[in-house]
């Protein structure tokens, strides 16, 4: 609780003491920057009241997974061509109800509970792999792969608890997971062509976005 306060306050300072010493500083913008952070923040400690037995981790996943179908399934029409909720062009990635960062979490957070009663309990929770699978790849957000591949991870090793151990089973998330992959790669193809594209050329761009912006930096 101290780490996380202290965190929250340094998140928060800047935007206070930024009017004194910048001219023309966005403090409205900033304050309410920060105070969404610590309002996410909070989703942490939240999950240590909320959930307490089994009952509990129950109803709060049966939320999360029917917020992700529904996400899903609004991203899937703006796919289609439904031009619903600021929706991008058809054939693209799509934000859904939440944007592309927020759906691709929700999403994400869906696929986990859906792998791990796969992996764990032998609980096909197909609700909760499709709108996780379909929802990912939709929203494509390539660093997110990343965490879904570690969730796989530890996934995998807490079945080391489960005897005899459901090689099966993990095999089967691993092929989910792959799948996933290659739906955000054929997704984003455009983005990663013109990453290798600036990683292997040295010619000046000025088409530099995301991952080139964050290797510059």
């Amino acid at each position: 609780w101290l780490a996380a306060g202290a965190l929250c306050a340094w998140i928060v300072a800047p935007a206070l003491y930024g009017p004194p010493v910048l001219p023309d500083y966005p403090f409205a913008e900033n304050l309410v920057t920060a105070t969404k952070f610590v309002a996410y923040a909070l989703l942490a400690p939240a999950v240590a009241v909320l959930v307490r037995d089994r009952d509990d981790v129950d109803i709060v996943t049966r939320f999360l997974v029917g917020w992700a179908a529904i996400a899903s399934a609004v991203g899937v029409l703006q796919f289609l061509r439904v031009d619903i909720f600021d929706a991008w062009p058809a054939g693209r990635r799509q934000p859904s109800l939440l944007g592309h960062h927020d759906f691709a979490t929700l999403s994400g957070a869906s696929l986990a509970v859906g792998l791990a009663a796969l992996v764990l309990e032998g609980r096909r929770r197909a609700t909760a792999l499709v709108a996780g699978v379909v929802g990912l790849v939709l929203a494509a957000p390539l660093a997110g792969l990343l965490g879904v591949v570690l969730a796989t991870g530890a996934i995998a090793l807490l079945a080391r608890r489960v005897a005899p151990y459901p090689v099966r089973r993990v095999a089967a998330a691993g092929a989910i997971v792959a799948t996933v992959a290659l739906g955000m790669v054929a997704m984003r193809a455009e983005a990663v062509s013109a990453y290798l594209e600036f990683l292997s050329d040295d010619r000046p761009t000025t088409e530099i976005e995301t991952y080139s912006q964050r290797t510059l930096l």
